[in-house]
C-alpha cells in the first residue's frame, strides 16, 4: 500500500503550487483577455482531452506487462517497441489532420462560438500529437510503483501554463496565443518525464525509440487480449466525458462554459487526489494476481476513497463561489448549486476509479469497454438535452447518471461476483 500513500502524499503536496498556479492562469487570463478567452482556454484543454488517440491502449499494456514481468524483461522491451510505434503512427495522424482542418479554416466550424483562432487550434493540436510517445514514461513509473513521480513531474505543467499566461499578459500579446499554452506545457512535461523514467525505472526506452522503426528485425509484442479492450475505452471515455465543453459552446452560452470550466478547475484537485491514489491499485493487483493472490480488499478500499472524497468535497462546496468571485473578479457566480454537483460528481469517481484499476484484465477490461462504449450516446444526448435546460448544470447531471447506471452499478456487480467465485483471473 506505500505507493497509495506516495501517490496521494505527492497529489497532497502539489495542490499548493498547482492550485495556486492554477488560479492565477484564470485570474490573468479573465482579467486580461475577457471571459471570452477562458472559455477559448478551457475549451482546448477540453479537445486536447478528447482526442482518444494519445495512448490508444499501448501505455497500458506497458504497464501491464512491466508490472507482471519487470523492466528487464524481453517481453517487456518488445510490448515498449510496439507501443512506440502505434503512438507514433497516432501522433502522425492526428498532425495531418489538423494541418488539413487548419487549413480548411474548420476548426471554428467544429468547436462552435468558444473556438479560438483557426490556426492557433491547428498548431495547438500539433504539438500535442507530437506530446504521444513520450508520454509512455509514465507507463513505467506507474507500473514499477512510482506513480508519484509521474505526478511530481506533470505538476509542472499547470506551473508552466500560469508562466506562459504571465509572459503573454506582460509583453501584450494577442490573445490567441493562449491557445497554444496547455498543448505546450504537456509537450515540454511529457518528454521530461520520459527521460526521467528511462533513468530511475531502467526501462529501456532510448532501445524501443531505435529500435522501434524497423519492424522486420525487431518484432514487437502481442497483447492484444488487454490491448483492444483498453483502446476502446480510450476512444470512448474522453467521448464520453470531455465533451461537455463542446456541448455547451454550441447548445448554450459563453458565460455557461465559463462557469462550467471554473467549477472543474476548483475540484480538479479533488478529481486529481482521487485519481493519483487510485492508479496504483492496478499494478498491485495485477502482481497479486500473478502470484495467485486476490489483492486489497475492495470494500475497505471503497470506503477509504468515498470518506475521504466526501469530506474534501464538502469543503469545496462550502469555499467555491466565494474562491470564484475572485478569479473572475465578480465575472461568474457559481453558487453553491453547481458546486453540490460537481462534488456528487467527484463522489462517483472515488468509486468508479478503484473499482476500474481492479478490473485490468483480459476479462475486466472487456467489461469496461463494453460499458464504456454505452456511455458515449448515452452521455452526449441526455448531456444536450439538459445543457439547453439548465447550462452548466446540465452535463454534471449527465455525467452523474450515466456514470452510476452504465459504470458502477455494471462493474460493481461484476466485481462481487467474480471475488465470490473465487476463480483464478489471468492478466494477460
Amino acid at each position: 500500500m506505500r505507493a497509495l500513500v506516495y501517490s496521494a502524499l505527492a497529489r497532497v503536496l502539489g495542490f499548493i503550487p498547482q492550485g495556486i498556479a492554477g488560479l492565477v492562469a484564470s485570474h490573468l487570463i479573465i482579467t486580461n483577455y475577457g471571459k471570452d478567452s477562458f472559455s477559448s482556454y478551457a475549451l482546448i484543454v477540453s479537445v486536447l482531452l478528447l482526442i482518444p488517440l494519445n495512448n490508444l491502449g499501448a501505455g497500458a499494456t506497458v504497464t501491464q506487462v512491466i508490472a507482471a514481468h519487470g523492466v528487464d524483461d524481453d517481453l517487456s522491451l518488445r510490448t515498449g517497441i510496439t507501443a512506440v510505434r502505434v503512438l507514433a503512427l497516432s501522433a502522425f495522424v492526428v498532425c495531418v489532420v489538423s494541418a488539413g482542418l487548419g487549413a480548411g479554416d474548420l476548426w471554428p466550424r467544429l468547436l462552435g462560438d468558444a473556438s479560438g483562432g483557426n490556426a492557433y487550434v491547428a498548431v495547438a493540436i500539433i504539438l500535442y500529437g507530437l506530446s504521444f510517445v513520450p508520454g509512455l514514461g509514465q507507463s513505467a513509473f506507474l507500473a514499477t510503483g512510482r506513480n508519484h513521480l509521474t505526478i511530481a513531474t506533470q505538476a509542472f505543467s499547470t506551473v508552466l501554463a500560469a508562466v506562459f499566461v504571465w509572459v503573454l499578459t506582460t509583453t501584450d500579446l494577442e490573445a490567441g496565443y493562449l491557445i497554444l499554452i496547455p498543448s505546450l506545457g504537456i509537450f515540454l512535461v511529457n518528454w521530461g518525464t520520459f527521460a526521467l523514467s528511462q533513468r530511475v525505472t531502467g526501462f529501456r526506452w532510448s532501445t524501443a525509440l531505435a529500435r522501434a522503426p524497423f519492424r522486420a528485425r525487431y518484432p514487437g509484442a502481442r497483447v492484444r487480449s488487454l490491448a483492444i479492450p483498453m483502446l476502446i475505452t480510450s476512444l470512448a471515455l474522453p467521448l464520453a466525458y470531455f465533451a461537455d465543453r463542446v456541448v455547451l459552446s454550441h447548445v448554450s452560452s459563453n458565460d455557461e462554459v465559463a462557469r462550467y470550466a471554473l467549477v472543474l478547475q476548483l475540484f480538479a484537485p479533488v478529481t486529481g487526489l482521487v485519481v493519483a491514489t487510485a492508479q496504483p491499485l492496478w499494478p498491485m493487483y495485477t502482481r497479486a494476481r500473478v502470484d495467485g493472490k486476490a489483492g486489497p480488499a475492495m470494500r475497505l478500499v471503497l470506503a477509504g476513497f468515498v470518506g475521504g472524497t466526501l469530506v474534501v468535497s464538502a469543503l469545496m462546496v462550502v469555499l467555491a463561489d466565494p474562491i470564484g468571485n475572485v478569479i473572475s473578479g465578480d465575472e461568474i457566480s457559481l453558487g453553491y448549486g453547481l458546486p453540490a454537483l460537481a462534488a456528487t460528481v467527484t463522489t462517483l469517481q472515488a468509486v468508479a476509479l478503484p473499482l476500474s484499476m481492479s478490473l485490468v484484465d483480459p476479462k475486466g477490461a472487456r467489461l469496461v469497454a463494453a460499458t464504456s462504449l454505452l456511455t458515449v450516446p448515452a452521455n452526449l444526448v441526455l448531456s444536450v438535452v439538459l445543457a439547453e435546460e439548465w447550462g452548466a448544470a446540465g452535463p454534471l447531471v449527465s455525467g452523474l447518471l450515466v456514470g452510476l447506471f452504465l459504470q458502477i452499478v455494471p462493474w460493481l456487480t461484476f466485481s462481487i461476483r467474480r471475488s465470490r467465485s473465487g476463480e483464478e483471473i489471468a492478466v494477460l
